[in-house]
């Protein structure tokens, strides 16, 4: 059962940006935003030019988008629609979590999430988050342009009694509401210049748990993607025992992927080295106070940077709340700019124990897109873990004008890196070899996920600033959709939209469920951004040799994929999950309990096998089934 308690409820239509025929986008104040509502950014910037005060409400006032206000450890519900009428939508709270089945405890409850047409979600969470800090905080559509045509508001969480709030009647008794007229809730006064500055985070930390600390500098650096995209203003963070290499050119420019552990607190020392521009370092879903945010928005402290100036935040990764997973790492400093400049990260949450290492040399690596975690308490004693942002700057592909666009504009990449199809041609015309390497034909410059068959591999896809949701799916490869809920469903692909993170753990690891060695490919399934350059390489090489074990098993042969199909061993019912379908017109399955799956090359097609004898083959055992001309043709989809 649900403890039934009082809750503040806010419902939240999530309208699109507004474009006119010709596919532009306008900030003139006609519906979208939320709730009829737009606070464009654009109209702010009119009013004060410097971008990282357009959140503050100390320079601006309140935004004219709903303003969600509870007490510190209030139960909150948002009932949040998509009503645009033509695209997806990205939402994301600063600084609060929530769960998509939000009466599930194992769901591991994130900040964000992508909405379709008309989907619905009931977002429920505690006010000031599981620190119970109080303090304003940014609620936000995630595509870049809709923030910017005025999608955003503000979540206002208050510790001290307010005459214009009544509290809830029977919530929580442990959390302490002062009664007098001030509290750590930022004093509203709007004067038009800047918020003061934040202090230095020195709060929230237990004796003894451990500090992990990390010495960041934001840096300007040209960016290169591609032969043919390039970012000359590019900006990146970057450790700072890495800032000499970075500039130096001997150490690739990449975004910046921290790690810590369930039960550490971190230490960020930021300091902004950008010739111009404000700096922030905004990591929104760990404990933190409203100095520690990041960002100057609403009535709270500035705790943005000034080129030549450094700031100390401060983290919490609690044990009560957290499992393995990622989260973005974002500026606010310059939030219009950000999508084009390169300035974004990840933040990943590794189980307790663990330690991380250059997948190369094997040397502790502070950061890394691609290391070995190593944990003797795992099964295997560590996996692969890797990191992919998958980062855009089109605003106009596949929305409701003519002629429809066949081409994305606008830098793209993985990892600030992109491979277009379009750049291979120049190489080689022959459009079936673009994916090879070899024949005129490099490794793509996107990262290369290398790991032995059967090695424990988790790739951490997120959304990087930008305006177009992608589809991550990985070749012969599944992963469960939710990590921290045993026995839920698995797939080979997912949609994701900015701010919003995957954290997937390949079934069977490295090579899937037969562990086999050879290149898949990993990308955007939206066939525009995997042309335009979004998508890499995972290499897998072969295991050490095993002992022999028994041959496989010829079962029967197949002759009606219309029918179901099945293998019994020794008395009890599995399914055969297909893998491989070899030159020979053989199948090579895996006998699973759960259901089956038929690949051929990247082309998917589920159905089950009709019960045969496999000659007491029993689960997890190899067999072999022949498969004669006419259903091999059906799995290649050809006539």
């Amino acid at each position: 059962g649900v403890a039934v308690q009082d809750f503040r409820e806010q419902v939240l239509h999530q309208m699109g940006a507004i474009t006119d025929l010709k596919g532009q986008l306008t900030s003139k104040g006609e519906p979208g935003g939320f709730n009829m509502k737009v606070e464009p950014l654009t109209r702010r910037l009119g009013v004060n030019p410097d971008p990282s005060l357009v959140f503050s409400s100390v320079t601006h006032g309140d935004p004219e988008t709903p303003l969600l206000r509870a007490y510190n450890g209030d139960l909150v519900a948002i009932r949040l629609i998509n009503s645009s009428g033509h695209d997806m939508q990205s939402f994301h709270i600063a600084g609060h979590r929530f769960r998509l089945e939000r009466f599930d405890p194992r769901e591991a409850a994130k900040s964000a999430l992508s909405l379709g047409i008309a989907e619905r979600f009931d977002l429920l969470f505690t006010a000031g988050s599981v620190g119970l800090q109080a303090g304003d905080y940014v609620y936000v559509n995630g595509m870049e342009e809709k923030m910017m045509d005025g999608a955003w508001g503000i979540i206002r969480v208050h510790d001290d009694l307010q005459p214009d709030l009544l509290p809830l009647t029977n919530r929580s008794p442990n959390v302490f509401i002062t009664p007098g007229p001030l509290g750590s809730t930022p004093e509203p006064a709007v004067t038009g210049g800047r918020p003061p500055k934040a202090a230095d985070a020195s709060a929230l930390v237990a004796p003894d748990m451990p500090v992990r600390t990390f010495d960041v500098v934001a840096i300007d650096t040209p960016i290169t993607l591609s032969r043919d995209i390039r970012l000359p203003a590019g900006r990146v963070y970057v450790l700072a025992e890495d800032e000499a290499a970075v500039r130096a050119g001997t150490k690739p420019v990449a975004p910046l992927v921290l790690r810590a552990n369930i039960g550490e607190a971190v230490r960020v020392n930021f300091t902004n080295k950008l010739a111009k521009a404000r700096a922030s370092f905004h990591m929104p879903e760990l404990i933190q106070s409203a100095d520690s945010q990041g960002a100057a928005l609403g009535f709270n402290n500035d705790s943005t940077v000034a080129p030549g100036e450094s700031i100390s935040q401060l983290f919490v990764i609690d044990p009560r709340f957290e499992v393995p997973r990622s989260f973005p790492i974002l500026d606010f400093g310059d939030p219009v700019e950000r999508r084009v400049t390169g300035l974004f990260g990840m933040f990943i949450v590794e189980p307790e124990g663990s330690t991380f290492h250059d997948p190369k040399t094997g040397a502790p690596a502070n950061s890394g897109v691609i290391v070995d975690v190593r944990n003797p308490s795992l099964p295997g004693g560590g996996f692969k873990d890797a990191a992919l942002i998958f980062h855009d700057d089109d605003p106009i592909m596949n929305r409701d004008v003519m002629p429809y666009r066949k081409e994305v504009e606008g830098a793209r990449g993985i990892n600030l890196k992109a491979e277009p199809f379009a750049e291979r041609l120049d190489e080689n015309k022959d459009i079936s070899k673009v994916l090879h390497t070899g024949g005129g034909h490099s490794d793509p410059r996107t990262p290369i996920i290398e790991a032995k068959a059967g090695e424990q591999i988790r790739i951490h896809v997120m959304g990087g600033p930008g305006q177009q949701p992608h589809v991550f799916s990985i070749d012969n490869h599944r992963f469960p959709f939710d990590i921290s809920r045993p026995g839920n469903a698995h797939f080979p692909a997912r949609q994701f939209a900015p701010f919003v993170t995957i954290d997937a753990v390949l079934e069977g690891g490295a090579g899937g469920a037969i562990h086999a060695a050879g290149d898949y490919m990993y990308g955007d399934q939206r066939v525009p951004f995997l042309e335009s350059g979004l998508w890499g390489i995972i290499r897998v090489s072969p295991a050490a040799a095993a002992a022999p074990s028994a041959a496989p098993v010829l079962a029967t042969v197949l002759t009606d994929l219309s029918r179901e199909y099945r293998v019994v061993a020794q008395g009890e019912l599995y399914f055969v999950r297909f893998t491989e379908l070899n030159l020979e017109g053989q199948v090579r399955a895996i006998v699973t309990e759960d259901g089956a799956q038929v690949s051929y090359g990247s082309n998917w097609a589920g159905f089950a096998l009709e019960q045969v004898e496999a000659n007491g083959a029993t689960q997890g055992d190899t067999v072999l089934l022949a498969v004669p001309m006419a259903a091999r043709m059906a799995l290649r989809g050809e006539k």
